[in-house]
């Protein structure tokens, strides 16, 4: 518990922690929204395939000499080490699948799943 400090009067702590709990609100909505992002870049199939594009393509040159390489920089690689640096977790995405293996002509109205099986 802090000490009173003379010259702060009751309605002034009030207001501070009101102005804290705001803070902290904001604080923990802003937390979930980079653990949101980070997974989302994560688990998002065009990063994914964009990532196997570049590593088919090789090395990266720095120079027109082909003097100079690199291996390429993986975008969900670097996230993960700055999630890990910060104490960020991953939150896995939930995915529908559709079975098409099973698709019935059903009349329209009857399954919005337009023949397929929904799979969650």
């Amino acid at each position: 518990m802090l000490e009173p400090v003379v010259g702060i009067s009751a309605a002034d702590v009030r207001t501070l922690k009101t102005q804290v709990m705001r803070l902290e609100r904001r604080h923990l909505v802003l937390q979930a929204l980079v653990e949101d992002i980070c997974s989302a870049l994560l688990h998002c199939d065009d990063v994914a395939l964009m990532e196997r594009h570049a590593r088919s393509m090789g090395d990266i040159y720095l120079d027109t000499g082909f003097t100079t390489t690199r291996r390429p920089r993986m975008v969900r690689q670097e996230i993960v080490q700055i999630m890990n640096r910060h104490n960020v977790s991953d939150k896995p995405l939930m995915y529908t699948w559709k079975n098409n293996r099973f698709s019935v002509q059903q009349p329209p109205g009857e399954n919005d799943t337009q023949g397929g099986v929904d799979i969650v």
